[in-house]
């Protein structure tokens, strides 16, 4: 395991900068209202006590009630029509009947243009006031019959209202330095059915937006109306996932420890939250925790004791925030003084238990939050004591001194069955508790079929991707490993997800347990089947490449559901999956063997990880004239491969990194170092998938499923966002250039390099000097490029 520590270390953080503005994390001790720290500063000028704190989404429509259909929780004409939040905004009641909305707002089909909301509402009225309502109160924007007089269940009589709104409306991204002044048209009324949406708790109204500072680069008109209609949630909860390499960093513990289940964070009214999901080590991916934060004392921005003493933890360089001329802006964070939970063993670590509490600074939730990146997310830092040892032969250290947690924050809420992504591998045999019998190998397999071949494992691709809607997939390109001419395309579908705890069909089967007896709980070992998610129906199919190609092989389910969890592959410890299948071949390979036409038993047996690390290659042409394994081609400079080949890493966060080195195929002596990172990965059977605009097809229709032939653009998957740098070297050195993708995604999957029918990626690019050559001659501005590479694992 790693043991690099966090990205600012405590004992520095407090002298590494000198800002008046922000308050730096200084580690002297657990932060809470009554602690050695004091109970926090006097807070911003107008600070006030806080009495209620809602998330605040977009009104979601109920067709029950609404024949216009809609999703934007803000309207804008001529600025964007579609405004949502990023993650749930805050609204906040305070006790002297004022209130607040603060989040950061971005374009539904404009994704660049972002604002930060700032909103004052005063002078509130309801129901026991004398001059209730006030005029343009109630509007009436559900059908007839969602009201009280109609025999509906929304009752307008009993709604608030705020005469006054004031604030301002700031531009983020590509509309940085924009800002309207924000005026009320009409009172912004709150109540069951107020949003004019649904029949929820909701606040809706209009106001004037006046433009009182231009953008840097976006023209934008001098005055708009606008509307908000708003979902208030006494509960907001956001999904999780790691803020760059690690969700959390325990030394001793675990301290590469990424979510492979859950990731919640619920935020409640009540000014107290919970954070929960189960984590696993990338580096040993046997041990695992199950986690549960409980946090309270929350304040946020312009609330008394606001920031508390101690904070904000700041571990980005201080240029990223807005004292040192960024766009962070600690001010707008909140924070719960108060943290404190448990973690439980799982996997290779069942029966320990780490009682932990927050030390330094309060846990800290906003944009820049997470000190990985300016993306929303949250961080603390811990210390802690075990209380129990793990079962098995694992020993732990008996404190925790300092660990780091560090997550950043998704749109939407992911409860235990969201959306994840995993690595699939072949799940390597345990010694200690696997079981070598029947045919099973001891060099384990990902895929087990008789008459086929016994011992396939992935060489390209290899994801199972869990969906919200309780589906999986798992997808990928799969040889023999004593025959690697015998492929498979592997896409099988499960459906009918059953988290642990979750009711089961009473005739459903037992989990398939292919371990060692001593491993599972009930003998005292460190696997509890019970924490296993199951998936009632299993299909698919297998076709063929190489040796198989033209055969055809449909897939089910046998015996017990595929199963995911710590020990699930059967074969180790580690967070993996299986399940037996039925599988019969319905079209044979154009040459040699013949594959079983009855029913045959089969094996599902994988590692399942977080990261998938795939070689990169300039891709071999197939079916062109050109020639070379290009991986490179940018206007001015020529073509350039890897040497000896590079990587392109596939995360579970839905991002992915390329790196290696580039040289020249007419000067090995010059060339670029390249590191490059992509983001917003759309899969197949997702919502957007293919994004518009893609796939990029570099063959003929005929090479197509459509055509008959056998690639399906409709199994690749995308990346929306990808961007990063070339580092020269030789000729080139002291060059860098800036990469950004342009044009259709960066397509991934069977034949999406365009160059051959095996598994690769492609995409187009611009470059921008950021520094040109020490010696030599000027690089070309304004120039773009092509990448395409071929894939595969098991790098040299």
């Amino acid at each position: 395991m790693s043991s690099d520590p966090p990205r600012s270390p405590p004992w520095l953080v407090g002298a590494a900068v000198v800002c008046t503005t922000l308050a730096l994390a200084v580690p002297l001790g657990r932060q809470s209202s009554g602690s050695g720290l004091g109970a926090g500063t006097a807070g911003a000028p107008g600070a006030r006590a806080p009495l209620r704190a809602y998330g605040a989404r977009a009104a979601t429509a109920d067709p029950t009630f609404l024949r216009t259909p809609t999703g934007a929780a803000f309207t804008l004409s001529g600025v964007a029509d579609e405004l949502v939040f990023v993650t749930a905004g805050e609204f906040v009641e305070f006790a002297d009947g004022s209130a607040q909305l603060i989040g950061v707002i971005i374009s539904a089909t404009e994704p660049n243009r972002r604002f930060r909301i700032e909103l004052d509402f005063t002078d509130e009225t309801g129901p026991d006031f004398a001059d209730y309502p006030p005029p343009g109160v109630p509007m009436l924007e559900l059908e007839p019959h969602a009201y009280a007089d109609a025999g509906g269940p929304v009752v307008p009589g009993e709604w608030h209202a705020f005469r006054s709104v004031r604030g301002t409306l700031s531009g983020m991204g590509e509309c940085a330095g924009a800002v309207y002044e924000i005026t009320n048209t009409s009172p912004m009324q709150k109540g069951f059915g107020a949003n004019g949406r649904n029949v929820g708790l909701g606040l809706a109204g209009s106001f004037h937006a006046s433009l009182v500072h231009e953008a840097e680069g976006v023209w934008f008109p001098e005055w708009v109306e606008g509307a908000l209609h708003l979902d208030l949630e006494g509960v907001s909860t956001h999904a999780l996932r790691a803020a760059g390499a690690r969700a959390l960093w325990l030394p001793g513990f675990g301290d590469d420890l990424v979510l492979v289940s859950g990731g919640t964070l619920t935020e409640l009214s009540d000014g107290t939250a919970r954070l929960r999901g189960v984590l696993a080590s990338t580096t040993a991916p046997e041990i695992g925790w199950s986690l549960a934060l409980e946090l309270e004392e929350r304040t946020g921005p312009r609330e008394d004791g606001h920031p508390p003493a101690g904070s904000p933890k700041l571990e980005l360089p201080l240029a990223r925030y807005v004292p040192g001329g960024g766009a962070i802006d600690p001010d707008h964070w909140r924070y719960y003084g108060m943290v404190s939970g448990v973690l439980a063993g799982v996997g290779a670590l069942r029966g320990a238990i780490l009682e932990v509490e927050g030390w330094g600074p309060a846990f800290q939730i906003g944009f820049g939050a997470s000190g990985a990146s300016d993306a929303p997310g949250a961080s603390t830092w811990l210390t802690g004591r075990l209380l129990q040892q793990p079962l098995g032969g694992a020993r732990l250290p008996w404190f925790l001194n300092q660990g780091d947690v560090s997550v950043e924050l998704l749109e939407g809420s992911e409860p235990a069955g969201g959306e994840r992504s995993f690595c699939a591998r072949r799940a390597a045999f345990d010694a200690a508790y696997g079981l070598a019998h029947g045919g099973y190998l001891t060099d384990g397999y990902a895929l087990w079929l008789p008459g086929v071949a016994r011992d396939l494992v992935f060489v390209a691709g290899g994801r199972l991707d869990e969906r919200r809607d309780g589906t999986a997939r798992l997808s990928g390109v799969v040889a023999s490993a004593s025959d690697p001419r015998k492929r498979l395309v592997v896409d099988l579908t499960f459906a009918g997800r059953v988290e642990p705890g979750g009711r089961r069909d009473p005739f459903d089967e037992l989990p398939k347990q292919d371990l060692a007896p001593e491993a599972y709980a009930e003998h005292g070992g460190p696997i509890d089947p019970a924490g296993w998610r199951t998936y009632a129906t299993t299909r698919g199919s297998l076709v063929g490449l190489g040796d198989l190609a033209g055969a055809v092989i449909t897939v089910e389910r046998l015996g017990p559901g595929f199963q995911v969890g710590f020990g699930a592959g059967g074969k180790n410890l580690r967070f993996g999956g299986s399940g037996w299948i039925a599988f019969h071949a319905t079209s044979q390979p154009r040459a040699g063997m013949l594959l079983p036409t009855e029913l045959t038993q089969g094996d599902v047996s994988l590692d399942l990880t977080s990261a998938c690390t795939q070689c990169a290659a300039g891709a071999e042409p197939e079916f062109e004239l050109s020639r070379g394994p290009i991986a490179v081609s940018i206007e001015g400079l020529g073509h350039f491969a890897f040497d000896p080949t590079g990587t392109f890493e596939e995360h579970g966060d839905g991002t992915a990194r390329l790196s290696g080195v580039l040289r020249s195929l007419a000067d090995v002596a010059r060339g670029f170092d390249v590191e490059l990172t992509f983001e917003g990965r759309v899969s197949p059977g997702l919502p957007g998938h293919p994004p518009a605009g893609s796939p990029v097809r570099g063959f003929s229709d005929a090479m197509f499923v459509e055509g008959d032939g056998p690639l399906e653009a409709g199994l690749w998957h995308y990346y929306a966002r990808w961007r990063g740098t070339l580092a020269g070297f030789g000729a080139l050195g002291g060059a860098e250039l800036s990469v950004a993708g342009v044009g259709s995604d960066f397509q991934v999957g069977l034949g999406a390099n365009g160059r051959n029918l095996g598994y690769g990626a492609s995409g187009a690019f611009v470059l921008e000097a950021l520094r040109q050559p020490a010696l030599g001659p000027p690089l070309p501005e304004g120039t773009g490029g092509l990448l395409r590479v071929d894939l595969w694992t098991g790098c040299p």
